[in-house]
């Protein structure tokens, strides 16, 4: 099983827009990632935001990740070092979120995230 250790909360703010509006991708982001991508952004709620920003460690060879977390439980994944090298670059992928996956970060989200989570589980989105 693939490593998932959470070392912390993210001490900068990430805006969505501009995360929506300078996305460079990384190699990761393939045909199923993509589509994966456009359900995601069908699911965004037209005047959400970022919720919490988490520092994962995966093991991953290139380093640890920013798992930015919406309030309708999208995680847009992105590599840090990308990221704080030129802002806003290196997606790695992204999750409708369920709520196993939100519960993984040990943090109390709102109970909006959670009802989103849910849903997202319901109709079999991200499985």
């Amino acid at each position: 099983m693939k490593k998932f250790c959470v070392l912390g909360e993210y001490d900068k703010d990430i805006s969505l827009d501009k995360l929506l509006d300078n996305l460079q991708p990384t190699k990761h982001m393939e045909k199923e990632r993509l589509e994966r991508y456009d359900d995601a952004l069908n699911c965004l709620d037209e005047d959400d935001r970022i919720e919490k920003v988490f520092v994962v460690d995966t093991g991953h060879k290139d380093g640890e990740e920013l798992h930015c977390i919406t309030q309708s439980g999208i995680i847009f994944i992105l590599n840090r070092q990308k990221h704080e090298a030129v802002s806003y670059s290196g997606l790695v992928t992204i999750l409708i979120a369920r709520v196993g996956q939100l519960e993984r970060y040990r943090y109390k989200f709102s109970e909006y995230t959670r009802r989103k989570a849910i849903q997202h589980q319901r109709e079999g989105l991200n499985i």
